[in-house]
């Protein structure tokens, strides 16, 4: 346990300071999301190589980076969030189709398909959700950008941190026994209280910003950030138990050992991707 919360403290350390390095130029954090992304994609091809699904993981690396690059483009040309959104999907598509096209010419049919989708669920989770997180990166002023950048990776580190010291406290029933043994009701419920923490500080933080900067309304009210917490820090949990169903079905406990009792990179954003994906939405009904 003291291993782990000592890698833990480091990876919140160095991740927050990654974050706010954004203040001085958005690339910084750009190169770090596309270093996490790699890796993520790298640890879900194994994962997808051990549950012998084949697909093309460099195919997904370099959608990854070429739609960081039309990101930029479309952003520079001053097109909108729902037209990138939609832009960078439609890549995703024509790529998984041309891949279904090339794979039938030497598979049948059914294998090919099956092929381009293990190759699509890759594409998208984690690939095109880094690039979620990117585009709100880029796409907003840098206070307001940098608050929901703060949304983004407060929620999940804060919902995973309360569901493990409350779930070990408390014990109780099992949440998903057949999928995680060790995750209980009542970390569950501990780590909605951490996500909604961490929205409330963002709150806060948000007010002070709101003195020095133009913030639209919505940011500034306070039970939207008590549903962002709740609906974040449920939906993230869900993402790690969708995690978990893959790391079984593959038959291994972590994705990776890049962080002592932590596991791989996958293994500690795997909320992350689920709730970036869930907050670009929703500022794509807002915005």
């Amino acid at each position: 346990m003291k291993i782990r919360i000592l890698t833990g403290s480091i990876i919140f350390i160095v991740t927050m300071l990654l974050v706010f390095s954004k203040l001085l130029t958005p690339y910084i954090f750009d190169i770090f999301l596309i270093s996490i992304g790699v890796l993520a994609i790298l640890e879900m091809s194994k994962i997808l190589n051990l549950m012998n699904k084949l697909h093309f993981k460099w195919i997904s690396i370099s959608i990854l980076i070429i739609n960081c690059v039309i990101m930029h483009l479309l952003l520079y040309l001053g097109y909108d969030l729902w037209l990138i959104f939609v832009v960078e999907f439609t890549i995703i598509c024509l790529v998984v189709g041309i891949v279904a096209l090339i794979k039938s010419v030497n598979m049948d049919i059914k294998s090919a398909i099956m092929f381009a989708l293990n190759t699509a669920l890759i594409c998208i989770y984690p690939s095109f959700v880094i690039n979620c997180i990117m585009l709100v990166n880029n796409l907003f002023s840098s206070s307001l950008s940098l608050i929901l950048i703060l949304l983004l990776f407060l929620i999940p580190m804060f919902t995973d941190s309360f569901a493990l010291f409350v779930g070990v406290l408390l014990k109780g029933k099992k949440l998903a026994p057949k999928i995680s043994p060790k995750k209980t009701w009542s970390g569950f419920i501990g780590g909605i209280i951490g996500g909604v923490l961490a929205s409330v500080i963002c709150y806060f933080a948000v007010k002070n910003i709101a003195y020095f900067d133009a913030i639209p309304k919505v940011f500034l009210n306070f039970w939207f950030y008590i549903s962002i917490g709740v609906f974040c820090s449920i939906l993230g949990q869900l993402g790690d138990l969708f995690e978990s169903f893959l790391k079984r079905r593959a038959n291994i406990k972590d994705s990776g050992n890049i962080f002592p009792e932590h596991g791989g990179m996958l293994d500690r954003i795997d909320n992350l991707l689920f709730v970036s994906f869930a907050i670009t939405v929703i500022l794509l009904i807002l915005i």
